[in-house]
């Protein structure tokens, strides 16, 4: 009892001997401000985004296969030129692995939409 009693005079101690706030005016700040083209936010653009089809992502792979080509060339030079105790032989190896895992991807891709193309057209007798 006599804790709660310490308790509460603190409280109301330390809420007496308070002090006064520091700035008691109101902030009546009011800024017309006009819009301008500048400041205007733009109405957003109507477009037509069709999703990309599977052939549209074949096509855009078909078209970086050269420069895929000379990236692996020139991961494995790095891997043949680079020591076998040198630390980055193993991001090099990892690098090479996922080019030959995309390359894989791609050419699974590939050979499903060949056989649905084949299967699809009747050859003529």
């Amino acid at each position: 009892m006599l804790i709660r009693v310490a308790a509460i005079s603190c409280l109301l101690c330390s809420i007496a001997y308070a002090d006064p706030p520091h700035y008691t005016r109101k902030q009546e700040l009011h800024i017309d401000a006009k819009q301008t083209e500048r400041t205007r936010p733009k109405p957003p653009v109507a477009s037509i985004d069709r999703p990309i089809s599977a052939g549209d992502a074949m096509a855009t792979a078909e078209l970086q296969a050269p420069i895929r080509q000379e990236q692996e060339g020139l991961l494995l030079q790095l891997v043949n030129s680079t020591s076998d105790d040198d630390p980055d032989k193993a991001e090099y190896l990892f690098r090479l692995a996922e080019h030959y895992s995309r390359q894989q991807r791609f050419w699974r891709l590939e050979a499903g939409e060949r056989a649905l193309r084949m299967h699809a057209d009747p050859v003529p007798r």
